[in-house]
């Protein structure tokens, strides 16, 4: 990786070329788990439904 960014390569690598993938990867998750019924029209109605979504996921494997 070429840069002219300041710091040293390690932390560079880990926090400026990998996090954005992570992010990219976590987003493809959820699209992949909760995101297949986003069929309403409404921007609102679809994020209510994968937020509801995500707070059963997280109940279930947390076991509360």
């Amino acid at each position: 990786m070429v840069t002219n960014l300041h710091g040293s390569p390690q932390w560079l690598y880990g926090h400026r070329y990998c996090t954005p993938g992570d992010m990219k990867n976590r987003i493809k998750e959820q699209q992949w788990l909760f995101a297949d019924r986003t069929s309403c029209h409404d921007c609102w109605s679809n994020q209510y439904r994968l937020l509801q979504a995500g707070l059963a996921y997280l109940l279930l494997e947390r076991r509360i």
